[in-house]
């Protein structure tokens, strides 16, 4: 392959439009996406945020694995299900005094998606009868193209 030019950039870069990358792209620090994300590949992820932090043996054990943990993080502390509920508020684990069972514990993730699922069937419901809504009386002709 011939000589591609390449050029270090000592220190920060702002750029105010688009960019266009055509190899890969490392990133070894944090970044931050401030709107949308796209991604049309396979999304291969090591870590994923979930309120729901899992099972530990014992209270130090969680806190070890979480010790700053965000409001509205859950988990199950003990040896056996059911599990002693935790929950986080301002930084810290606090029991509930509940018990938890671990298929609780996961549904609550898949609870949360179908949640959102439905949210966004319902939008598109409410989206598709405003159209219908607004094409009374026009002379227009439109399609709806669902998936």
């Amino acid at each position: 392959m011939g000589s591609i030019k390449t050029t270090q950039i000592d220190g920060d870069v702002s750029v105010g439009r688009n960019v266009s990358i055509g190899g890969d792209v490392d990133v070894s620090g944090g970044m931050t996406v401030g709107h949308n994300l796209k991604v049309l590949g396979w999304l291969d992820v090591q870590n994923v945020k979930f309120p729901s932090k899992g099972v530990f043996l014992s209270l130090a054990d969680l806190e070890s694995a979480y010790p700053s943990p965000a409001d509205g993080c859950f988990a199950g502390v003990g040896e056996s299900s059911p599990f002693d509920l935790y929950v986080a508020r301002g930084g810290t684990w606090m029991a509930t005094g509940e018990t938890t069972s671990l298929s609780d514990l996961v549904n609550a993730v898949g609870a949360s998606l179908d949640d959102a699922l439905d949210e966004i069937d319902s939008a598109k419901s409410e989206a598709l009868a405003e159209i219908e809504q607004a094409a009374i009386g026009l002379d227009i002709t439109y399609e709806v193209i669902s998936d």
